[in-house]
């Protein structure tokens, strides 16, 4: 199981929003290629709120075209744990 600060079982939430059970039902060859680098499951996540209109710091609504941009313009930051804006040429 994966590593959390709490225990997901302690925490009283849906299966939908269960970190646990997000790739029950992914086939084996999308996990191996997770696992393995070959695919950018965070770049995939950015794209769908960007789909979706929503902010990838906070995932509330900013409309099709800001959250396009924002995708377009942020990258993470695995120091700091945040988004930060990379300059547009």
């Amino acid at each position: 199981m994966a590593r959390f600060k709490n225990k997901i079982s302690d925490l009283n939430i849906t299966d939908e929003l269960n970190p646990e059970l997000i790739f029950q039902m992914t086939d084996m060859k999308l996990l191996v290629g997770i696992v393995k680098d070959q695919i950018d499951i965070k770049q995939i996540a950015r794209d769908e709120l960007g789909r979706r209109g929503l902010s990838q710091n906070s995932g509330k609504w900013i409309g099709l075209e800001l959250a396009k941009e924002e995708a377009e313009t942020l990258i993470w930051n695995s120091g700091s744990g945040n988004w930060v804006s990379i300059p547009k040429n």
